[in-house]
């Protein structure tokens, strides 16, 4: 079993379920995606945002299945949202915790065999670059556009279209601060060219 907690926008939610569903893949495991610690305390208060896309949507919060770790039947009232606790607790030699160690893209985490929970971003595609086409497959829409979105959508295609998304946290965050400093800024002329 691969457990990806989700967390974050949209877009963090797109890589970590890319990245789980590389390495369910890759293992032959079911994929689960764990909802409830991630968006608990966020303080944007966003929430999982995966559901129109066509994924294979296991989520803890709705599955009625029962862990058995180590013939110890965890009933879904013990482990919604705990799972990550009681893996670091039971410390059993197929199950292990993996948490991302940089932004980067780590290599050695392409090892992974065993039962995991997957605690990160995992912003890079190199985690699943090789299941590229299935991962588009997925990340298609349920349902077509309508009203508004179609209208745009049809607009868009039919002339050069260019999107421009400038990140200010909200309006909390400005340069030089703590985001500044991990993922970088452009200045203004970047953005005037």
């Amino acid at each position: 079993m691969i457990v990806v907690k989700l967390f974050g926008g949209l877009g963090n939610q797109l890589f970590q379920y890319a990245f789980g569903k590389k390495l369910s893949l890759k293992t032959n495991q079911k994929l689960y995606l764990e909802i409830e610690s991630g968006f608990k305390n966020d303080p944007y208060q966003r929430s999982y945002n995966l559901s129109p896309f066509n994924i294979q949507e296991n989520l803890f919060k709705n599955d009625p299945i029962s862990i058995d770790l180590e013939n110890l039947k965890i009933e879904k009232k013990h482990w919604q949202g705990k799972i990550k606790n009681y893996l670091l607790r039971l410390k059993r030699h197929d199950w292990q915790l993996i948490t991302e160690k940089k932004l980067e893209y780590d290599a050695s985490i392409e090892a992974i065999k065993k039962h995991s929970y997957l605690d990160g971003f995992w912003q890079s595609e190199n985690y699943f670059k090789d299941v590229r086409e299935e991962i588009l497959q997925e990340f298609q829409l349920k349902s077509p556009l309508k009203n508004k979105n179609a209208l745009i959508s049809k607009k868009m295609s039919e002339v050069v279209s260019v999107s421009l998304h400038i990140r200010r946290m909200h309006g909390i965050e400005l340069p030089g601060q703590h985001h500044h400093k991990i993922h970088g800024g452009l200045d203004l002329a970047y953005f005037q060219k």
